[in-house]
């Protein structure tokens, strides 16, 4: 294999060329022949020197040698010679000739090792080499192409106006010339990444632990000693290795994406259309570059090897553009029978345990059935009832209640998965059913018999998985089984009575910890309960791998759906022209025309392929999301649980075997959910490689056209995540260990924010216009009053908090108030200043293209403005209401606090003690003693007025901001919406005779009329029209709103720090440690409803140019054509909200607040005990 990679970079396409290239393409491939000698040659030398340094340490110690002598029966070796290395021999090699054989053998053995070494890096990074040459050999031609084209005038290369025709035929032959070198280049990358990958990843594994060692042995070796510098050497030699693999791995990555700009760097503008389109093409494939992996696992660049040797042990995710090749087995003459219901098995086990996701057909069978359903799920519920109660009445300390909660964890997620399995099995069945028939359904006249075998691969690795998964539930409940069973045998009660208390001398043990209300100690209730619980553990274990199975499925066959895609698109010319052989596959020249209209016509239903796929993908996804999620967090709980046990169990015990399998398998049940998400976006991100790879230079512009924007939409992989939050992906796993719009319109109110706004008004902020002046006077009164109350208020907590300074516990607790009434201030104040342009906001939101319209989409549009009117609201109240709750648990504890209150002042000297002060809900200072009545009140109701007003205050400011995103991610779900119904509504228009509710007609791949077209094209542009329009106003309101997410960024983790600092030190049972956790939860909310919204306008805003490809763009004419890609290039950069241009608002972000926070959470509680 390696022979044959060397024979291809030496001949054909990749042997320089002084046509082609002139003399730099020689010079190039020289200086790549050069590095590897200067490479090896150093690591020749390296090796020497380490071996070399070995023997004379050896050699020099071994120079004095004294002679053995015998003291009693013993034999004292007064010295025992040393070898550079430490090998066991069978015999004494203390004396010659023996010590001089083992000693040249080592010496001799660890060269050979260094040379074998030495040699395989230098001829992988020559590869590596060789393949940077080749991609600065295509950089050289695309450099000269200009040039060549006008038969070597370099004076009129840089000219503007088009070149003549005989320069065009030129440009376009080394153009196409250059493409193809391009293609296979990147194929011979693809190889020899496959070759080597698994190999760097034994390198680099092998690296980190020999740097560990070697940093360990300098540790302790004095810097004077001979070990100490060839130890040294060694370690250098070491990260020499490493940065050679990961140097020119990175090189080859920078190189290859470079080549789209070395293809927009020449004068493009002279070229003709054709010639401009197989660039572009060059150039969106560029943009993917070519790399080297360590298994798949981590790129070869410098960032990895900083990583390896700065952080040692830390492991790199998998990069997310690369993919675990699937090799098939050759295809047989005849197509593989498939079995109807693919995942017959698992279903079936579904079916006995009381799920029919196969449907039940006779109505007395089913009636049966259910009967039978509800038993067995009656019988489930109440055996993890009885562990809830066990865990609640029999809590005897951390150890029993982790092991307990490991099981019950995972029986609670079976309990989930079951209900929900039984919800949703006409919806799951509906989903089998859409992938057996139809455009899904394998087809020897589309793709052969290939596509058999991929569908039927996916079925077997689904079987396989489920079959392990039950087999590890057997293995692990066999061994808890057999523990209880051997623990009981024999078994001997002998109870006896001590007064009036039966003391039980020996209680049988069971597998499982269940609470029983009855002694179940003796026969027979002890064998019923023991199978009972044997009987409800496999019932779950089955449950959960019948569940896990069908899921990953799913995923399992949009995979192979993918690779049929491919398949297709690898087979289109040779559909296209008739013939099997690939001989004239590569040619140059276009086809006929006959044969360019049969793959124009399968170019059209292979997108169409893929569109059904990516909708399919999408329904999958929101139909699993959720559960994944839950999925993921109970893992997570479980796993934790696991290793605990496992720390405190002996590891010859049949409990630690027990719960080691169930690690095993709670690893292999995340680690199917990840690797099966991971493929299908890897094997979807590749599809615009597949398309790229194929001789689309043949083919007529309409069909490129196709094929370019079926890669552009491949460019953004489908994916599987866990509730929204977390990608199913092997990075993520190694970070673990609408309803039908009506026909009549739907009323919204004209100010779609009133009730925030309203409130705003009573606190003094009048967003809302006054119109009279008399009355705008007298509300400006009233404002500052307002205003000035709430700084007074915040003055007077800074004075209490300087004026106690030295308690620092106190000083905390001042500070997460009083930074959040900083906040509330500074917001109170900005939403003061840009009153008159957040009313702007708001009338632009409201009215023009922002409206929602009938005409344009019809009701759904209505129902998406007035959805995120209600979430805002929705929003609002529940901050509301948080902040009443915690106001109130303070104000309760304060009241009870001095209830009853007695003063008992006396006079000690001159100084008047106070025996007794009252407390205050928050903290202020007072100039005046406060403890008596009425000023005790009239403070206390002061206090709890200012904190309230505060908290509606930022209640009602972060509903709006939060309002105007949901309302701008509405609008991009209208965009998408005024997309779906584009050519109904253009057929509608043109008043043309055919239905535009057919779902054949709106399928077609024919064009449509012209007069439809025209139609078409104008609602195209009213829709690019409110995208940029919808574009211009994000970016105002980021504009606008940056500075206030970055000031509450910051309040944000300083109040959490302050929140958490005082929870670490509060008594749990106490209604200050209830109010503080109340808040917490709060500003929790707080952040995440930002991050949310933020996160949601970010990825709604990026799947424009998904809907875009998503709609029937086959049957549209080409100036439309390009308004569409122009939309869907622009989209591809998604609109985002920032905090003070610093950070995304993200969900992302929001999970590294909350990491953050638990990290310092747990710092404290360790300095507070």
């Amino acid at each position: 294999q390696l022979w044959h990679h060397f024979q291809t970079l030496e001949t054909g396409t990749f042997k320089p060329n002084l046509q082609r290239g002139g003399v730099k393409e020689v010079e190039l491939i020289k200086n790549a022949i050069k590095w590897p000698k200067l490479q090896a040659y150093t690591f020749y030398t390296f090796v020497l020197i380490i071996v070399g340094g070995r023997a004379i340490y050896a050699a020099s110690t071994n120079w004095i040698n004294d002679e053995d002598y015998v003291d009693g029966n013993v034999t004292v070796v007064a010295n025992t010679k040393i070898m550079p290395y430490t090998t066991w021999i069978p015999f004494d090699y203390n004396e010659s000739p023996f010590y001089e054989l083992v000693f040249v053998f080592q010496i001799f053995a660890t060269v050979v090792y260094g040379f074998y070494i030495g040699a395989t890096d230098a001829l992988i990074c020559g590869f590596m080499m060789m393949l940077k040459s080749q991609f600065l050999i295509i950089k050289n031609s695309l450099d000269r192409l200009m040039v060549k084209a006008q038969s070597g005038d370099a004076e009129d290369a840089d000219r503007i106006e088009l070149l003549d025709e005989k320069s065009q035929k030129i440009a376009a032959k080394l153009t196409n010339e250059c493409v193809f070198h391009h293609q296979e280049l990147i194929a011979i990358c693809e190889r020899g990444e496959d070759t080597f990958c698994n190999l760097m990843l034994l390198q680099f594994l092998s690296s980190l632990l020999i740097v560990c060692f070697a940093l360990f042995q300098l540790s302790t070796l004095s810097p004077s000693s001979v070990q100490f510098f060839s130890m040294v050497n060694y370690l250098l030699i070491m990260g020499f290795q490493l940065l050679c693999y990961c140097w020119h791995g990175n090189e080859v990555q920078l190189v290859s994406s470079l080549i789209s700009s070395y293809a927009y760097d020449i004068n493009w503008v002279n070229l003709n259309e054709s010639i401009k389109k197989s660039l572009i093409l060059l150039m969106m494939r560029s943009q993917r570059p070519c790399y080297f992996t360590a298994g798949k696992f981590s790129l070869l660049s410098l960032e990895t090897f900083m990583m390896k040797t700065v952080n040692g042990a830390k492991e790199n995710s998998p990069p997310q553009s690369e993919l675990v090749k699937v090799k098939m087995a050759p295809p047989k003459l005849e197509p593989v029978e498939i079995q109807p219901i693919y995942f017959k098995v698992h279903l079936r086990i579904l079916f006995y345990l009381g799920i029919d996701i196969i449907p039940v057909e006779s109505p007395i069978l089913r009636v049966v059935f259910y009967f039978y359903a509800f038993v067995i799920i009656g019988l489930m519920c109440i055996f993890t009832l009885t562990e809830f109660l066990d865990l609640v009445l029999n809590f005897e300390g951390i150890e029993k209640m982790t092991f307990n909660l490991c099981y019950f964890v995972t029986h609670v997620l079976g309990t989930v998965k079951m209900f929900l399995m039984m919800a949703q099995r006409k919806q799951l069945w509906h989903h089998f059913h859409a992938l057996e028939t139809g455009i899904f359904k394998p087809n020897m006249e589309r793709g052969g018999v290939k596509e058999f075998e991929l569908v039927k691969d996916a079925i077997k690795l689904c079987k396989l998985q489920g079959y392990v998964f039950y087999t590890l539930v057997i293995i692990i409940i066999s061994a808890r089984t057999i523990y209880a069973a051997t623990a009981n045998w024999p078994y001997d009660k002998n109870n006896y009575v001590d007064g009036n208390v039966t003391v039980i001398v020996n209680t049988k043990i069971m597998p499982y910890t269940t609470w029983m209300p009855f002694d179940f100690n003796v026969s027979p209730f002890y064998e019923l309960i023991f199978t009972f619980q044997i009987f409800s553990t496999v019932v779950y274990g089955f449950y959960i791998g019948a569940t896990d199975a069908v899921i990953c499925g799913f995923m399992i066959l949009i995979k192979a759906q993918f690779l049929i895609v491919k398949n297709t698109l690898d087979k289109l010319l040779n559909k296209a022209q008739n013939e099997e052989e690939a001989e004239d596959m590569n040619r140059i020249e276009l086809l006929d025309e006959k044969t360019q209209n049969a793959a124009a016509k399968l170019t059209n239903e292979c997108v169409f392929h893929h569109q059904e796929l990516i909708a399919f993908c999408d329904q999958a996804e929101d139909t699993f999301c959720y559960l994944m999620l839950l999925q993921f967090l109970s893992s997570l709980l479980i796993v934790c649980f696991q290793l605990f046990q496992l720390s405190t169990l002996p590891p010859n015990s049949v409990e630690f075997f027990s719960m080691l399998n169930y690690f095993i398998l709670m690893s292999f049940q995340i680690l199917c959910y990840c690797w099966h998400g991971n493929e299908v976006q890897l094997v979807s991100s590749l599809i615009s490689s597949y398309v790229y790879n194929i001789n689309w230079i043949i083919l007529n512009e309409s069909t490129k056209k196709s094929l370019l924007l079926l890669m552009m939409r491949s460019q953004r992989p489908c994916y599987f995540t866990a509730g929204k939050f977390s990608l199913l992906s092997l990075q993520t796993f190694m970070t673990m260990k609408m309803a039908p719009a009506s026909d009549s319109r739907i009323e919204i109110s004209p100010i779609y924010f009133k009730i925030h706004l309203k409130i705003l008004f009573y606190l003094g902020i009048d967003i809302i216009p006054i119109k009279s002046r008399v009355r705008r006077r007298l509300f400006s009164a009233y404002s500052v009053f307002i205003i000035g109350l709430m700084c007074f208020y915040t003055v007077l907590e800074f004075f209490d908090m300087v004026l106690n300074f030295e308690d620092f516990q106190k000083m905390t607790f001042i500070l997460c108030y009083h930074i959040t009434h900083i906040l509330g201030t500074a917001k109170m104040f900005l939403m003061l200043v840009l009153r008159k342009k957040l009313w702007q906001h708001f009338q632009t939101l409201e009215n023009g293209i922002f409206k929602p319209s009938l005409q344009r989409s019809g009701a759904k549009e209505f129902e998406l403005v007035k959805d995120a009117i209600k979430l805002c609201k929705q929003q609002g109240y529940f901050f509301y209401v948080f902040v009443i709750i915690i106001i109130g648990a303070r104000t309760i504890y304060a009241a009870l606090a001095n209830w009853p209150y007695d003063k008992n002042n006396y006079f000690d000297g001159n100084a008047t003690v106070i025996v007794n002060t009252k407390i205050m809900p928050y903290n202020t200072w007072l100039p005046f003693d406060y403890n008596i009545s009425p000023s005790y009140e009239l403070v206390f109701a002061f206090q709890i007025f200012c904190t309230v007003i505060y908290g509606y205050y930022i209640g009602a400011t972060d509903a709006l901001i939060c309002g105007f995103m949901m309302l701008i991610k509405a609008q991009f779900l209208i965009v998408k919406n005024t997309l779906d119904t584009l050519i109904e509504r253009a057929r509608s228009e043109a008043q043309t005779e055919e239905g535009v509710s057919s779902k054949e007609e709106i399928n077609q791949f024919h064009l449509l009329e012209e007069r439809t077209q025209i139609s078409l094209s104008k609602l195209t542009n009213e829709c690019v029209s409110h995208h940029q329009e919808l574009i211009n106003y994000c970016d105002l309101a980021e504009n606008d709103f940056c500075h206030l997410m970055l000031l509450q960024f910051i309040s944000s983790l300083l109040i959490m720090c302050f929140q958490l600092f005082q929870l670490s030190t509060l008594s749990p049972d106490s209604v200050e440690f209830f109010s503080m956790s109340m808040y917490l939860v709060l500003m929790l909310f707080q952040i995440l409803c930002y991050c949310w919204h933020g996160n949601e306008v970010q990825i709604v805003s990026g799947l424009i140019s998904s809907y875009v490809y998503n709609i029937n763009w086959i049957v549209m004419k080409e100036s439309t054509k390009n308004s569409l890609l122009l939309m869907m290039m622009r989209s591809q950069r998604a609109c985002y909200f920032t905090a003070g241009k610093f950070s995304l608002l993200s969900l992302q972000t929001f999970m590294t607040i909350v990491r953050g926070a638990a990290s310092y959470f747990m710092f404290l509680r360790q300095m507070n005990s």
